[in-house]
């Protein structure tokens, strides 16, 4: 279960984080996963190396100083409004579900290595587990590879064939 997340306002203190190395380039925050990115694109690499992409639509990553938040839709084409009052059918609302990866909550990093901690996400199951990431940054572009997920019960719901999930992003601010 690939998931993503809306932003939530938390006022707890964040978790000691640690920065991955970076050049010197005078200006580059301290943290560069620090801001506001765009997804560009979305990859599935299978246990053998064959590679599916992921149309997305829309997204909204944002990392701040030990919390994130992960919001992107996705499928074979744009999302649509629901037909009549707004409020859609089951139906819809069922279709729409399954086009959307929703969650946010603290993370850490060590080197190369990011680790997410869903405190609310689209799966209520996910709340509570953990992500498991490697991740560069280069200039404006943000490579994240989802190596495994694990629900708030220690399952593997990811990742255990050897499968990843590649995303490009692109800083927005």
């Amino acid at each position: 279960m690939l998931t993503i997340l809306a932003i939530v306002g938390l006022s707890c203190s964040p978790p000691v984080t640690e920065s991955a190395p970076t050049e010197d380039t005078g200006s580059a925050p301290a943290n560069p996963l620090q801001g506001v990115w765009h997804i560009e694109s979305v990859e599935r690499v299978g246990p053998e190396g064959d590679r599916t992409p992921s149309p997305t639509y829309g997204s909204l990553v944002i990392f701040t100083e030990g919390y994130y938040s992960f919001a992107n839709t996705y499928g074979e084409t744009p999302r649509l409004p629901f037909e009549g009052s707004g409020d859609g059918t089951v139906e819809e609302k069922v279709a729409a579900f399954d086009t959307i990866t929703v969650n946010t909550g603290t993370y850490e990093v060590d080197g190369s290595s990011l680790t997410t901690h869903p405190m609310a996400a689209r799966y209520q199951s996910y709340a509570g587990g953990r992500g498991e990431y490697e991740w560069n940054v280069e200039g404006n572009t943000l490579q994240l590879t989802l190596k495994q997920e694990f629900l708030a019960d220690g399952v593997a719901s990811f990742g255990t064939d050897g499968s990843e999930w590649n995303f490009t992003l692109t800083r927005l601010e």
